[in-house]
């Protein structure tokens, strides 16, 4: 599927590119968006996964006392993402369907 490429391609580009982080919006709403099919759906989830794992082992999402304010900002605004994550994997946990339930666990 296409959508699936599109999300792959974003979580390489953020991976990559700091730059890029924005797309963690889209990236998520794909998770949100009921029109999506599960698989759209499971691939958005697992590249946030992917992602976020990446960004902890950084260490990106600390906010240091130490750092300029920009940085700070940044690390600020990861963790409000990373935490809207949350709330979606929470919404697909909640939900009735067993093949989003399982892997919004993990």
């Amino acid at each position: 599927m296409e959508e699936i490429k599109i999300i792959r391609d974003l979580e390489n580009e953020i991976i990559t590119n700091i730059k890029a982080t924005n797309s963690l919006i889209t990236i998520r709403k794909s998770i949100n968006d009921d029109n999506n099919t599960n698989d759209i759906r499971l691939a958005a989830l697992s590249s946030l996964r992917r992602i976020f794992i990446k960004f902890i082992e950084e260490g990106r999402l600390v906010i240091n006392s130490n750092d300029n304010n920009k940085v700070n900002e940044y690390s600020k605004w990861l963790r409000q993402q990373y935490y809207q994550y949350f709330d979606s994997a929470n919404l697909l946990i909640n939900s009735n369907d067993e093949t989003l339930q399982a892997p919004a666990i993990r």
